[in-house]
């Protein structure tokens, strides 16, 4: 401190320039980091989680239409031909694995990963008995496993969307706080550039007054 006190005014008033400088400079950096930061969750939240909870909506759609072809041809007692059915089936089929590619070329989270692993096992299942049905005939058994695997698959798909409205939570208030710690540096920056502004303009007019002496009448007295 003593050290501080006996430098020259002007040289005072440079270092308060300087730490000013970098101080703004410094808070130029991290706000670029903060808004960074910011524009990476937002962009999180619409590509990892908006689009692909878009996706599992119409992949859930899909699979409702899927089971609903097989309750139609199954009660049109022969109306509906198994070569029609199973056409519109495979067309189905084609838009839920473009909906599940889609899925899986966005972040997953291992959870997400898990249950993306058991959605596809129980489509699979389904698929399986589904062509058993539509070409052999309604069974009790079959038709029973049929529907519980569909209740399967719609389980799984609740799951996955109850987990990317977790994550989407969790990307949210991520985002909140950057942007509260963004607002504080601001302020402290503010705060710190306010009180060496003022110092530097307590040295400026402690240093005219040293330049500046009171010239003295010799001749009184």
């Amino acid at each position: 401190m003593k050290i501080f006190l006996a430098i020259k005014p002007k040289i005072k008033i440079a270092l308060i320039l300087l730490i000013l400088i970098i101080i703004v400079l410094s808070g130029t950096l991290f706000e670029r980091r903060f808004v960074s930061s910011i524009n990476e969750s937002n962009s999180s939240i619409y590509n990892d989680r908006l689009v692909p909870a878009n996706e599992m909506f119409r992949l859930a759609d899909q699979m409702l239409e899927r089971h609903l072809l097989v309750e139609d041809f199954l009660a049109s007692k022969g109306k509906i031909s198994v070569v029609e059915t199973q056409t519109l089936l495979n067309q189905n089929k084609q838009t839920i694995d473009t909906l599940l590619t889609a899925f899986e070329t966005t972040y997953l989270v291992k959870a997400e990963t898990e249950s993306l692993g058991q959605l596809k096992m129980h489509l699979k299942n389904y698929t399986v008995v589904e062509s058993s049905v539509v070409l052999s005939g309604p069974e009790t058994e079959e038709l029973h496993l049929l529907r519980t695997e569909f209740l399967r698959v719609h389980q799984e798909l609740k799951t996955l969307s109850a987990i990317q409205l977790r994550i989407g939570q969790d990307l949210f208030s991520d985002s909140e706080k950057t942007m509260v710690d963004a607002h504080a540096l601001s302020d402290f920056q503010i705060i710190i550039i306010i009180l060496l502004c003022i110092l530097a303009q307590i040295f400026i007019l402690s240093s005219k007054s040293i330049a500046s002496p009171i010239e003295q009448n010799h001749h009184l007295n």
